[in-house]
């Protein structure tokens, strides 16, 4: 049964607004799929439909900067850690005040796993479920991947982010949409910094991680040079208090997984189905 999404404008606490869709399946759990760093929500569709086909009662977001969500913002203006403190909080707050479900969860890939503790939205989770999520420190990666890494923070980041407001990933191939120039530049200083987001210097208020009493399902993949184990298991540790079920997955070629993989249909019976059995356990299955 196609389960077509259902366009949102959601109003955040500072005045803007970001787009979301909404997979409305059953009340199981509210779950809310936060995007990895420059990936629309489109990208998440048929995932979506998958868990609204399990029963529960879905939403994505497009960050404010990204997707449908930049036509009418100041994109100049935007800084990384407003998609955790500003879009998740709104996102999660939506769920709460117009679902039905008496649970919520929230999916986060990538990015979309390093946010959530930016908000007091996220100590009313019931599950938090991480793909490719991590705390990405050079130092934990092999070379030739830290060294990606290195030349997007010291030169493409700040040699492309200088001139207007948005930083050109569709031309050099880092994304299917533009990205916010501040974001970027703001992910390139939390990249080099030690500790990443929670480092002091980036004075951002990190207390709510160490609230988040809840059963976690952190994967990882072995073709992932995004979240190499090491920094999945750095990100995880940040959230001292959770219940970790850690999954990493060793890939075997040519079933390559990677950053993005774990979201295409292919996997809708080897991944899917396995964290929607996660998902039932943990909130119940009427």
């Amino acid at each position: 049964m196609p389960f077509d999404p259902a366009p949102l404008h959601i109003a955040c606490a500072d005045g803007a607004h970001i787009d979301a869709s909404r997979y409305r399946g059953g009340d199981r759990a509210a779950v809310l799929i936060a995007p990895a760093l420059g990936v629309p929500r489109r990208f998440y569709q048929p995932f979506a439909q998958f868990l609204a086909g399990q029963g529960y009662d879905v939403l994505s977001i497009d960050y404010r900067g990204i997707g449908d969500s930049g036509r009418d913002c100041d994109a100049a203006s935007i800084r990384l850690a407003d998609w955790g403190r500003l879009d998740v909080d709104a996102a999660l707050r939506w769920l709460w005040e117009n679902s039905t479900a008496q649970r919520r969860v929230l999916v986060g890939h990538s990015l979309g796993g390093q946010l959530p503790g930016l908000t007091s939205e996220s100590e009313g989770l019931a599950a938090l479920v991480l793909v490719g999520a991590s705390c990405p420190d050079p130092r934990l990666y092999p070379l030739l991947p830290r060294l990606r890494m290195l030349l997007m923070w010291r030169v493409l980041t700040p040699l492309l982010s200088r001139n207007g407001p948005y930083f050109p990933a569709r031309r050099i191939g880092f994304s299917s949409v533009d990205v916010p120039a501040g974001a970027m530049r703001d992910w390139a200083r939390w990249g080099l910094s030690p500790g990443y987001l929670f480092d002091p210097r980036h004075a951002l208020d990190t207390a709510h991680y160490a609230q988040m009493a809840v059963p976690m399902l952190a994967y990882s993949f072995s073709d992932d040079d995004f979240a190499v184990p090491a920094a999945v298991d750095a990100l995880v540790a940040r959230y001292p208090t959770a219940q970790i079920d850690r999954r990493h997955i060793d890939v075997r070629r040519p079933d390559a997984i990677g950053h993005f993989g774990y979201f295409q249909p292919r996997m809708r019976d080897r991944f899917w189905t396995q964290t929607a059995d996660w998902l039932d356990a943990i909130v119940g299955a009427d």
